[in-house]
């Protein structure tokens, strides 16, 4: 008799443990809650912000202006320049001493900011990014390649290239073999332990090249890149830019007097008095 009243106690229990309201929250649709958001319509609107960046020219320029020299004379650099440049194509901008060339190449690398008109770079609009983000930001879409090489002597033709990674994350080996890769790119690399007075200046531009390309940026801005260089020189980083630009689909823009070095390029802008007087494509390029 006594276990039986035990067996009943304890099936009344659980029969009351079951009829007890859940402690678990209640429903959120039946009690109007807010819902929590989905992921998936998040991740659809990153994949449709890049899609778009990837879509839209690597530049946009909208009306830039910029005048220099506001306590003396005004010196009106951009008037009213518009310009856009898809990926993958190879530019060159032309025009005399003065004309606006180097303004603009300054406002497509993000070095200067205009008076009026907007920057588009790669789908962003960089004054928009906040500015201890804008570095990453150049880093990621733009290369600089100058006149001057600007290669530091005291190191290597490696350790020039592997120059931009002082400021990236990562490892370091992994980091070596990207600047060893870009050496190879450019034909350089068993001159890499060689410092910048042990080289040509051909092969010292090359270096600069390399150094640009190593953070496979969108795009590449080359100001006067032969510019000291003699016609032979010249015409083999050209043809080395157009090998890049066919091969990996780099974009290019060049800033140049040279008329063989323009006649290389997909398409050729003319600058006159801080605006763009003219653009064509050539009609015969030269195969890479």
């Amino acid at each position: 008799m006594a276990v039986r009243n035990r067996r009943a106690q304890a099936s009344t229990r659980r029969s009351a443990k079951r009829a007890a309201p859940s402690k678990r929250s209640p429903d959120r649709r039946s009690t109007g809650l807010r819902q929590p958001k989905s992921r998936r319509p998040m991740a659809k609107q990153i994949f449709r912000k890049r899609r778009q960046a990837l879509e839209a020219p690597i530049i946009d320029l909208k009306g830039l202006h910029k005048t220099y020299g506001e306590t003396g004379v005004p010196v009106h650099a951009l008037a009213g320049v518009s310009l856009k440049v898809p990926r993958g194509e190879m530019l060159a901008v032309m025009g005399p001493s003065g004309s606006g060339k180097t303004s603009l190449l300054n406002m497509i690398g993000l070095l200067d900011t205009p008076d009026r008109g907007s920057v588009m770079v790669g789908g962003q609009d960089p004054s928009q990014i906040k500015r201890r983000k804008l570095p990453a930001f150049r880093q990621r879409q733009i290369g600089l390649v100058f006149q001057q090489k600007n290669l530091i002597p005291t190191l290597t033709a490696l350790e020039n290239v592997y120059l931009p990674f002082r400021y990236t994350s990562g490892a370091k080996s992994v980091k070596r073999e990207q600047a060893e890769e870009g050496l190879r790119l450019v034909g350089m690399f068993e001159r890499a332990n060689h410092r910048p007075s042990q080289l040509s200046g051909g092969e010292q531009q090359r270096v600069a090249i390399a150094r640009a390309l190593v953070n496979s940026p969108a795009m590449v801005l080359a100001d006067e890149p032969t510019g000291e260089l003699d016609s032979k020189t010249g015409h083999s980083i050209v043809k080395l830019m157009q090998n890049l630009n066919a091969k990996l689909g780099q974009t290019f823009v060049l800033v140049t007097h040279n008329e063989a070095v323009a006649a290389e390029c997909h398409r050729i802008v003319r600058m006159q008095d801080g605006k763009i007087v003219s653009e064509h494509r050539p009609r015969k390029r030269r195969a890479a």
